[in-house]
Protein backbone atom coordinates (compact mmCIF):
# COMPACT_ATOMS: atom_id res chain seq x y z
CA UNK A 1 0.00 0.00 0.00
CA UNK A 2 2.69 2.50 0.95
CA UNK A 3 4.90 2.80 -2.10
CA UNK A 4 6.88 0.06 -3.79
CA UNK A 5 8.09 -2.72 -1.48
CA UNK A 6 10.21 -5.68 -2.57
CA UNK A 7 10.55 -8.75 -0.34
CA UNK A 8 13.06 -11.57 -0.89
CA UNK A 9 13.23 -14.63 1.33
CA UNK A 10 15.40 -17.74 1.29
CA UNK A 11 15.35 -20.60 3.77
CA UNK A 12 17.06 -23.97 4.08
CA UNK A 13 16.98 -26.75 6.65
CA UNK A 14 19.54 -26.77 9.42
CA UNK A 15 22.65 -28.92 9.00
CA UNK A 16 24.65 -29.84 12.08
CA UNK A 17 24.09 -28.79 15.67
CA UNK A 18 25.37 -25.20 15.61
CA UNK A 19 22.73 -22.70 16.74
CA UNK A 20 23.09 -19.03 15.79
CA UNK A 21 20.56 -16.34 16.70
CA UNK A 22 18.96 -14.49 13.82
CA UNK A 23 20.16 -10.95 13.23
CA UNK A 24 18.52 -8.07 11.42
CA UNK A 25 20.08 -4.89 10.07
CA UNK A 26 18.05 -1.82 9.13
CA UNK A 27 19.03 1.16 7.02
CA UNK A 28 16.67 4.11 6.78
CA UNK A 29 17.33 6.60 3.99
CA UNK A 30 15.42 9.92 4.15
CA UNK A 31 13.73 10.79 0.88
CA UNK A 32 11.75 13.90 1.69
CA UNK A 33 9.82 15.03 4.70
CA UNK A 34 6.91 12.72 3.96
CA UNK A 35 8.85 9.86 2.39
CA UNK A 36 11.22 7.16 3.58
CA UNK A 37 13.31 4.63 1.67
CA UNK A 38 14.33 1.63 3.70
CA UNK A 39 16.29 -1.61 3.54
CA UNK A 40 16.32 -4.47 6.03
CA UNK A 41 18.29 -7.70 5.97
CA UNK A 42 17.72 -10.71 8.22
CA UNK A 43 19.82 -13.87 8.44
CA UNK A 44 20.58 -16.60 10.96
CA UNK A 45 19.25 -19.78 12.47
CA UNK A 46 15.67 -19.73 13.78
CA UNK A 47 14.90 -23.13 15.24
CA UNK A 48 15.74 -25.64 12.52
CA UNK A 49 15.73 -23.22 9.58
CA UNK A 50 18.34 -20.86 8.15
CA UNK A 51 16.74 -17.55 7.15
CA UNK A 52 18.09 -15.06 4.63
CA UNK A 53 15.50 -12.35 4.07
CA UNK A 54 15.52 -8.79 2.87
CA UNK A 55 12.93 -6.05 2.41
CA UNK A 56 13.55 -2.93 0.38
CA UNK A 57 11.11 -0.26 -0.59
CA UNK A 58 10.03 3.33 -0.65
CA UNK A 59 7.31 4.87 1.47
CA UNK A 60 5.80 8.03 -0.01
CA UNK A 61 2.69 9.00 1.97
CA UNK A 62 2.19 12.28 0.10
CA UNK A 63 1.94 10.35 -3.17
CA UNK A 64 -0.67 8.06 -1.61
CA UNK A 65 -2.93 10.93 -0.64
CA UNK A 66 -2.50 12.57 -4.04
CA UNK A 67 -3.42 9.40 -5.91
CA UNK A 68 -6.46 8.77 -3.71
CA UNK A 69 -7.75 12.33 -4.18
CA UNK A 70 -7.11 12.20 -7.94
CA UNK A 71 -8.97 8.90 -8.22
CA UNK A 72 -11.89 10.33 -6.25
CA UNK A 73 -12.13 13.31 -8.61
CA UNK A 74 -11.93 11.02 -11.66
CA UNK A 75 -14.78 8.92 -10.25
CA UNK A 76 -16.84 12.09 -9.77
CA UNK A 77 -16.12 13.18 -13.36
CA UNK A 78 -17.28 9.79 -14.67
CA UNK A 79 -20.39 10.08 -12.47
CA UNK A 80 -21.07 13.52 -13.96
CA UNK A 81 -20.82 12.14 -17.51
CA UNK A 82 -23.20 9.29 -16.67
CA UNK A 83 -25.63 11.75 -15.10
CA UNK A 84 -25.54 13.87 -18.26
CA UNK A 85 -26.41 10.86 -20.41
CA UNK A 86 -29.19 9.71 -18.07
CA UNK A 87 -30.74 13.17 -17.74
CA UNK A 88 -30.48 13.93 -21.46
CA UNK A 89 -31.96 10.63 -22.63
CA UNK A 90 -34.51 10.36 -19.82
CA UNK A 91 -35.76 13.92 -20.24
CA UNK A 92 -35.99 13.62 -24.02
CA UNK A 93 -38.11 10.47 -23.71
CA UNK A 94 -40.22 11.37 -20.67
CA UNK A 95 -41.02 14.97 -21.63
CA UNK A 96 -41.88 13.82 -25.14
CA UNK A 97 -44.29 11.31 -23.59
CA UNK A 98 -46.12 13.54 -21.05
CA UNK A 99 -45.81 16.92 -22.82
CA UNK A 100 -46.29 18.01 -26.42
CA UNK A 101 -42.53 17.97 -27.00
CA UNK A 102 -39.31 17.82 -24.95
CA UNK A 103 -37.51 20.98 -23.93
CA UNK A 104 -35.74 22.53 -26.97
CA UNK A 105 -32.76 23.53 -24.81
CA UNK A 106 -32.07 20.08 -23.47
CA UNK A 107 -28.63 20.10 -25.12
CA UNK A 108 -27.35 22.52 -22.42
CA UNK A 109 -29.90 21.88 -19.66
CA UNK A 110 -28.86 18.25 -19.11
CA UNK A 111 -25.10 19.01 -18.72
CA UNK A 112 -25.85 21.93 -16.36
CA UNK A 113 -28.18 19.79 -14.23
CA UNK A 114 -25.56 17.02 -14.12
CA UNK A 115 -22.88 19.54 -13.12
CA UNK A 116 -25.03 20.84 -10.26
CA UNK A 117 -25.67 17.31 -8.97
CA UNK A 118 -22.02 16.32 -9.34
CA UNK A 119 -20.95 19.44 -7.43
CA UNK A 120 -23.24 18.40 -4.58
CA UNK A 121 -21.74 14.90 -4.55
CA UNK A 122 -18.26 16.44 -4.59
CA UNK A 123 -18.98 18.61 -1.54
CA UNK A 124 -20.33 15.55 0.31
CA UNK A 125 -17.33 13.36 -0.60
CA UNK A 126 -14.71 16.02 0.17
CA UNK A 127 -16.32 16.73 3.54
CA UNK A 128 -16.24 13.03 4.33
CA UNK A 129 -12.66 12.55 3.09
CA UNK A 130 -11.40 15.35 5.36
CA UNK A 131 -13.28 14.22 8.48
CA UNK A 132 -11.00 12.69 11.16
CA UNK A 133 -11.86 9.10 12.01
CA UNK A 134 -13.82 8.39 8.83
CA UNK A 135 -13.34 5.02 7.13
CA UNK A 136 -15.30 2.77 4.74
CA UNK A 137 -16.70 0.93 7.78
CA UNK A 138 -17.47 4.10 9.74
CA UNK A 139 -18.87 6.95 7.63
CA UNK A 140 -19.86 9.96 9.76
CA UNK A 141 -22.03 11.35 6.94
CA UNK A 142 -23.80 8.46 5.23
CA UNK A 143 -26.99 7.84 3.27
CA UNK A 144 -30.38 8.29 4.94
CA UNK A 145 -30.83 4.54 5.43
CA UNK A 146 -27.35 3.86 6.84
CA UNK A 147 -26.24 6.86 8.88
CA UNK A 148 -25.78 6.66 12.64
CA UNK A 149 -25.90 9.79 14.84
CA UNK A 150 -23.71 8.14 17.48
CA UNK A 151 -19.91 8.31 17.53
CA UNK A 152 -17.56 5.44 18.43
CA UNK A 153 -14.52 6.19 20.55
CA UNK A 154 -12.60 3.12 19.26
CA UNK A 155 -12.55 1.18 16.01
CA UNK A 156 -12.74 -2.15 17.89
CA UNK A 157 -13.35 -3.18 21.53
CA UNK A 158 -10.69 -1.97 23.96
CA UNK A 159 -7.90 -4.58 24.24
CA UNK A 160 -7.72 -4.23 28.04
CA UNK A 161 -10.26 -3.15 30.63
CA UNK A 162 -10.34 -3.09 34.44
CA UNK A 163 -13.41 -3.90 36.52
CA UNK A 164 -13.49 -1.70 39.63
CA UNK A 165 -15.48 -3.45 42.36
CA UNK A 166 -17.00 -1.83 45.42
CA UNK A 167 -15.07 -1.91 48.67
CA UNK A 168 -15.78 -4.90 50.91
CA UNK A 169 -15.43 -2.77 54.05
CA UNK A 170 -18.62 -2.01 55.90
CA UNK A 171 -19.90 1.50 55.27
CA UNK A 172 -17.57 2.03 52.29
CA UNK A 173 -19.53 0.17 49.62
CA UNK A 174 -19.46 3.17 47.28
CA UNK A 175 -15.68 3.45 47.37
CA UNK A 176 -13.30 1.64 45.02
CA UNK A 177 -12.14 -1.75 46.09
CA UNK A 178 -10.52 -4.54 44.11
CA UNK A 179 -9.51 -3.80 40.51
CA UNK A 180 -9.49 -6.81 38.16
CA UNK A 181 -7.82 -6.76 34.74
CA UNK A 182 -9.57 -8.30 31.72
CA UNK A 183 -8.33 -8.80 28.16
CA UNK A 184 -10.39 -8.91 24.98
CA UNK A 185 -10.78 -12.23 23.15
CA UNK A 186 -12.34 -12.59 19.71
CA UNK A 187 -15.29 -14.99 19.29
CA UNK A 188 -16.00 -14.18 15.66
CA UNK A 189 -15.66 -11.45 13.03
CA UNK A 190 -17.65 -8.97 15.14
CA UNK A 191 -18.00 -10.68 18.55
CA UNK A 192 -15.66 -10.29 21.52
CA UNK A 193 -15.63 -11.24 25.18
CA UNK A 194 -13.41 -10.34 28.13
CA UNK A 195 -11.39 -12.77 30.26
CA UNK A 196 -10.09 -12.25 33.79
CA UNK A 197 -6.28 -12.53 33.90
CA UNK A 198 -5.66 -12.06 37.63
CA UNK A 199 -5.59 -15.77 38.57
CA UNK A 200 -6.82 -17.95 35.72
CA UNK A 201 -8.78 -17.20 32.57
CA UNK A 202 -12.48 -16.78 33.33
CA UNK A 203 -15.34 -14.84 31.83
CA UNK A 204 -16.58 -11.45 32.96
CA UNK A 205 -17.90 -11.29 36.52
CA UNK A 206 -20.16 -8.25 36.85
CA UNK A 207 -21.17 -8.59 40.49
CA UNK A 208 -20.39 -5.49 42.61
CA UNK A 209 -18.73 -3.69 39.67
CA UNK A 210 -19.19 0.06 40.21
CA UNK A 211 -16.89 1.31 37.44
CA UNK A 212 -15.00 0.17 34.36
CA UNK A 213 -11.69 1.55 33.14
CA UNK A 214 -10.57 0.97 29.55
CA UNK A 215 -7.28 1.48 27.76
CA UNK A 216 -7.45 3.58 24.60
CA UNK A 217 -5.26 3.14 21.51
CA UNK A 218 -2.83 5.80 22.74
CA UNK A 219 -2.30 3.98 26.06
CA UNK A 220 -4.34 6.36 28.22
CA UNK A 221 -7.18 5.10 30.41
CA UNK A 222 -10.68 6.46 30.85
CA UNK A 223 -13.12 5.64 33.66
CA UNK A 224 -16.82 4.80 33.27
CA UNK A 225 -18.98 4.90 36.40
CA UNK A 226 -22.10 2.79 36.79
CA UNK A 227 -25.29 4.72 36.11
CA UNK A 228 -28.52 3.42 37.60
CA UNK A 229 -31.39 3.21 35.11
CA UNK A 230 -34.99 2.06 35.27
CA UNK A 231 -34.78 -0.28 32.29
CA UNK A 232 -33.67 -3.83 32.98
CA UNK A 233 -31.20 -5.97 31.08
CA UNK A 234 -28.06 -4.09 30.07
CA UNK A 235 -26.30 -1.97 32.66
CA UNK A 236 -24.95 1.40 31.55
CA UNK A 237 -21.60 2.97 32.46
CA UNK A 238 -20.90 6.62 31.68
CA UNK A 239 -17.70 8.71 31.61
CA UNK A 240 -17.46 12.32 32.77
CA UNK A 241 -17.41 13.62 29.19
CA UNK A 242 -20.55 11.78 28.08
CA UNK A 243 -19.26 8.53 26.61
CA UNK A 244 -21.45 5.49 27.36
CA UNK A 245 -20.69 1.78 27.47
CA UNK A 246 -23.19 -1.05 27.96
CA UNK A 247 -22.70 -4.26 29.89
CA UNK A 248 -24.49 -7.42 28.79
CA UNK A 249 -25.35 -10.02 31.48
CA UNK A 250 -24.02 -12.77 29.19
CA UNK A 251 -21.11 -11.19 27.30
CA UNK A 252 -19.98 -8.46 29.69
CA UNK A 253 -19.14 -4.91 28.58
CA UNK A 254 -19.07 -4.07 24.90
CA UNK A 255 -15.68 -2.35 25.20
CA UNK A 256 -16.89 0.17 22.59
CA UNK A 257 -17.81 3.53 24.16
CA UNK A 258 -20.31 5.59 22.16
CA UNK A 259 -22.02 8.95 22.49
CA UNK A 260 -24.80 10.76 20.68
CA UNK A 261 -23.80 13.76 18.58
CA UNK A 262 -26.52 16.22 17.60
CA UNK A 263 -24.16 17.83 15.06
CA UNK A 264 -23.76 14.51 13.27
CA UNK A 265 -27.54 14.09 13.14
CA UNK A 266 -27.90 17.62 11.73
CA UNK A 267 -25.29 17.20 9.00
CA UNK A 268 -26.60 13.79 7.95
CA UNK A 269 -30.10 15.23 7.57
CA UNK A 270 -28.62 18.26 5.81
CA UNK A 271 -26.76 16.19 3.21
CA UNK A 272 -29.59 13.72 2.58
CA UNK A 273 -32.39 16.28 2.40
CA UNK A 274 -30.09 18.51 0.36
CA UNK A 275 -29.58 15.60 -2.03
CA UNK A 276 -33.33 15.38 -2.58
CA UNK A 277 -33.69 19.16 -2.86
CA UNK A 278 -31.01 19.40 -5.56
CA UNK A 279 -32.78 16.71 -7.58
CA UNK A 280 -36.07 18.61 -7.30
CA UNK A 281 -34.56 21.99 -8.21
CA UNK A 282 -32.63 20.66 -11.23
CA UNK A 283 -35.67 18.84 -12.60
CA UNK A 284 -38.01 21.79 -12.04
CA UNK A 285 -35.94 24.89 -12.78
CA UNK A 286 -33.24 23.59 -15.13
CA UNK A 287 -34.85 20.72 -17.06
CA UNK A 288 -38.22 22.57 -17.06
CA UNK A 289 -40.53 19.86 -15.69
CA UNK A 290 -43.78 20.98 -14.11
CA UNK A 291 -43.25 21.16 -10.36
CA UNK A 292 -45.55 18.23 -9.56
CA UNK A 293 -43.77 16.01 -12.08
CA UNK A 294 -40.38 17.26 -10.86
CA UNK A 295 -41.33 16.42 -7.27
CA UNK A 296 -42.41 12.87 -8.15
CA UNK A 297 -39.35 12.20 -10.32
CA UNK A 298 -37.08 13.68 -7.62
CA UNK A 299 -38.40 11.15 -5.10
CA UNK A 300 -37.77 8.25 -7.49
CA UNK A 301 -34.30 9.38 -8.56
CA UNK A 302 -33.30 10.28 -4.98
CA UNK A 303 -34.17 6.75 -3.83
CA UNK A 304 -32.45 5.10 -6.81
CA UNK A 305 -29.19 7.06 -6.43
CA UNK A 306 -29.26 6.66 -2.63
CA UNK A 307 -29.32 2.88 -3.10
CA UNK A 308 -26.87 2.63 -6.02
CA UNK A 309 -24.30 5.28 -6.90
CA UNK A 310 -24.10 7.28 -3.66
CA UNK A 311 -22.87 4.40 -1.41
CA UNK A 312 -20.04 3.74 -3.89
CA UNK A 313 -18.94 7.39 -3.90
CA UNK A 314 -19.09 7.72 -0.11
CA UNK A 315 -17.29 4.41 0.36
CA UNK A 316 -14.34 5.57 -1.72
CA UNK A 317 -14.33 8.89 0.13
CA UNK A 318 -14.06 6.82 3.32
CA UNK A 319 -11.03 5.03 1.85
CA UNK A 320 -9.43 8.41 1.11
CA UNK A 321 -10.10 9.57 4.67
CA UNK A 322 -8.58 6.39 6.13
CA UNK A 323 -5.47 6.73 3.92
CA UNK A 324 -5.10 10.36 4.93
CA UNK A 325 -5.20 9.40 8.59
CA UNK A 326 -2.66 6.59 8.01
CA UNK A 327 -0.31 9.06 6.33
CA UNK A 328 -0.51 11.38 9.34
CA UNK A 329 0.22 8.48 11.69
CA UNK A 330 3.24 7.35 9.66
CA UNK A 331 4.59 10.88 9.37
CA UNK A 332 4.24 11.39 13.12
CA UNK A 333 6.10 8.14 13.79
CA UNK A 334 8.88 9.05 11.39
CA UNK A 335 9.33 12.45 13.05
CA UNK A 336 9.17 11.10 16.61
CA UNK A 337 11.31 7.98 16.36
CA UNK A 338 15.08 8.25 16.74
CA UNK A 339 16.21 4.65 16.16
CA UNK A 340 15.98 3.36 12.58
CA UNK A 341 14.89 -0.15 13.62
CA UNK A 342 11.96 1.25 15.54
CA UNK A 343 11.00 3.37 12.53
CA UNK A 344 11.10 0.38 10.22
CA UNK A 345 9.04 -1.80 12.51
CA UNK A 346 6.48 0.98 12.84
CA UNK A 347 6.27 1.29 9.05
CA UNK A 348 6.39 -2.35 8.01
CA UNK A 349 4.90 -4.02 11.11
CA UNK A 350 7.50 -6.77 10.83
CA UNK A 351 8.04 -9.37 13.48
CA UNK A 352 10.88 -11.81 13.99
CA UNK A 353 9.78 -15.46 13.68
CA UNK A 354 9.36 -17.16 17.01
CA UNK A 355 11.97 -19.76 17.81
CA UNK A 356 10.62 -23.27 17.66
CA UNK A 357 11.62 -25.77 20.29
Amino acid sequence: MFGAIKVTHQAKRRVGRADFPASRAYRILPSGRLGVSFETHSLGWIGQTWYNSSITGNVSPSRIVGSMVLTLFLILIVAGILLTVVLWGGTYYFQGYIYLEPSPNIYWQAPVAAAVLTSGYMVWCVTLATTPGASPQSLPYDTIIRFNPTEDMLSRPAPRIWAVKSSSKKGQERKDGEKIRYVSKRDGPTRYHYQDTSIKPRLWQGQNVIAIEIEKDDGTTIRFDYEETDDGGHRRFRSKDGWEMLESPQDGPTGLPTRFRSSRLFWNLFFNLGHFSVWFVTLWLILRYQWIHAFGLAIVLWVVFTLTMLPMLLGYAGHAAASRQSVRTISARIDSLDRPDWALESLCKTRSPKASG
